[in-house]
């Protein structure tokens, strides 16, 4: 449930829906301040991938889609709802047809380094 958080290159991994924003320089410099700050613990419920997408999106002010699903058993103390890459990626193809967003994946490009470095 819990471990030390880290960001990771996810170059080459396929995706099946996404999104892409036009950000202007204020919207990027604070995702990017947001990403630089220390990623403390992962925890599956409250601070996965996609709850970290979001609370970085946020921040910067830029409105990523709900990814909220329900996940655990049904019963007392079992089920709760959760920021999930499945939750956001049917939000993300609820929206089919509109501007930016892509329902027939692809594959994340090569990175090409940190965003802080100066050319």
């Amino acid at each position: 449930m819990h471990a030390p958080g880290k960001l990771a290159d996810n170059s080459q991994l396929d995706y099946n829906v996404s999104i892409t924003y036009n950000v202007n320089s204020v919207q990027f410099a604070n995702l990017i301040n947001y990403l630089n700050e220390p990623l403390l613990t992962y925890d599956l419920i409250d601070m996965n991938c996609t709850g970290y997408a979001e609370a970085a999106c946020h921040y910067a002010g830029i409105p990523l889609p709900d990814g909220s699903a329900t996940v655990g058993l049904a019963g007392p103390g079992g089920a709760t709802v959760a920021q999930t890459p499945a939750g956001l990626g049917s939000s993300l193809d609820n929206m089919k047809g509109q501007s930016g967003v892509n329902t027939n994946g692809g594959t994340i490009p090569t990175t090409h380094g940190p965003c802080n470095q100066k050319a």
